[in-house]
């Protein structure tokens, strides 16, 4: 379960900042690309932050997308304007939704290693303000 988060939040990292890297640039909508350089700052802390913890734990973390996730950076990059901005805001409700709910079942029920147990409950507030706001301007911008 250790490895299974860390690579799973990794990963949650590097969509975010592979997703926020092409908003800040491709975005249409000024909020938008505050919050994608929001996305950046936030989660190239907390990227660093878990990696600094994997050589202690023994961990090999990804350092590249696959799957789905790759897909997805792929599809947004041929978007442009207000198309782009719809499909990068749901792609960030979707993808916060999914961090709050692995940041949230490692911290409460049974993350085994306390380090990872206490990166999970620090970032876990942030997460959620993220997933608040990304839901916030995902309605604005579909307006």
């Amino acid at each position: 379960m250790d490895t299974c988060f860390a690579q799973q939040a990794a990963l949650s990292d590097l969509f975010e900042l592979q997703s926020s890297q092409l908003a800040a640039a491709q975005g249409g909508n000024t909020r938008v690309k505050a919050f994608a350089r929001q996305m950046i700052q936030d989660h190239t802390r907390t990227s660093q932050q878990l990696a600094s913890l994997a050589p202690r734990l023994g961990l090999r973390l990804p350092t590249a997308l696959e799957g789905p996730k790759l897909a997805e950076v792929a599809a947004l990059r041929g978007q442009q304007g207000a198309g782009f901005d719809r499909a990068y805001m749901v792609a960030q409700v979707n993808a916060h939704e999914q961090a709050v709910n692995l940041f949230s079942a490692y911290s409460k029920l049974g993350g085994a290693n306390a380090q990872l147990r206490a990166h999970a409950t620090r970032s876990l507030p942030a997460l959620q303000k993220h997933l608040q706001a990304a839901r916030e301007l995902l309605r604005a911008v579909v307006q």
